[in-house]
């Protein structure tokens, strides 16, 4: 199952701080899905944000190693995007 999520990105220039960049992950590789203080963002994707926004921490495991990103979005939130997606799948 595909599910589209936003990433903070780290990229060179930035001085440390984050993008945000959409992604597409395959949830038959996470592992698990935690809460994770607000990163440092580049001021004007911050901007852009709601002030209470949440971000978790993905950890997936691509058989040979485990990886993690930050993402956009409560645990809560993204275990309901991932099986209100699953539903999707079944019903057709």
């Amino acid at each position: 199952m595909i599910v589209e999520l936003t990433r903070v990105q780290y990229g060179t220039g930035t001085h440390g701080a984050g993008s945000l960049e959409r992604v597409l992950i395959n949830t038959d590789y996470i592992v698990y899905i935690k809460p994770t203080a607000p990163p440092e963002l580049v001021e004007n994707v911050r901007s852009t944000l709601h002030k209470d926004v949440q971000f978790s921490r993905l950890v997936l495991d691509h058989s040979s190693h485990m990886s993690d990103i930050t993402v956009v979005g409560s645990p809560e939130s993204l275990a309901s995007k991932i099986s209100m997606a699953r539903t999707q799948l079944l019903k057709g």
